[in-house]
């Protein structure tokens, strides 16, 4: 016997505010990591009351198109101390 049924929304991306955007997305290139469109639920690419459009000055990167990425954003913070 088998459910068919709708399955829950994925994860799509994990943001994480960075000092500077530039130098992460260098440390996640290295491993394998490239640029991506960034990933949008609705066909409406952010332009909807749900769904905002990316962040200005972010970054999304990801192993492949349809694989979960990163969403890098600028820390709006002056001093951010990393995790030990």
């Amino acid at each position: 016997r088998g459910i068919v049924g709708i399955s829950p929304d994925p994860i799509m991306f994990i943001a994480l505010n960075c000092e500077n955007v530039k130098k992460t997305a260098e440390f996640y290139q290295q491993l394998g990591f490239v640029e991506q469109e960034y990933p949008f639920c609705r066909p409406n690419k952010g332009m909807g009351q749900i769904e905002p459009p990316q962040p200005k000055n972010s970054v999304y990167l990801a192993p492949s198109p349809n694989s979960i990425g990163v969403l890098l954003l600028k820390s709006k913070k002056r001093n951010v101390k990393p995790n030990p």
